[in-house]
């Protein structure tokens, strides 16, 4: 069993995750749809050469099912802090 590195460890947990996100979120929000879609598409290719059953009906299903559940929860959440 290969030993924990601790250091290692310590210096992940203790990034500075809200600058990273806000940073990521800065990033994202400056790319145009078509580049969104050119990596979209990309992503899934890539998933595709290496998994091509991926995505398969029960997979499509599940992922439909937790999309309506988050889709209901947010028409029912308070419009807080929204603009």
């Amino acid at each position: 069993m290969t030993k924990l590195d601790t250091a290692g460890l310590r210096a992940f947990v203790g990034r500075e995750w809200d600058l990273l996100d806000a940073k990521t979120r800065s990033e994202r929000a400056r790319r145009s749809i078509a580049e969104k879609t050119r990596m979209a598409v990309a992503l899934y290719e890539s998933v595709q050469a290496t998994r091509p059953d991926w995505p398969d009906e029960r997979t499509r299903r599940e992922d439909l099912a937790h999309h309506q559940r988050l889709k209901a929860l947010l028409a029912r959440a308070p419009n807080v802090g929204h603009r």
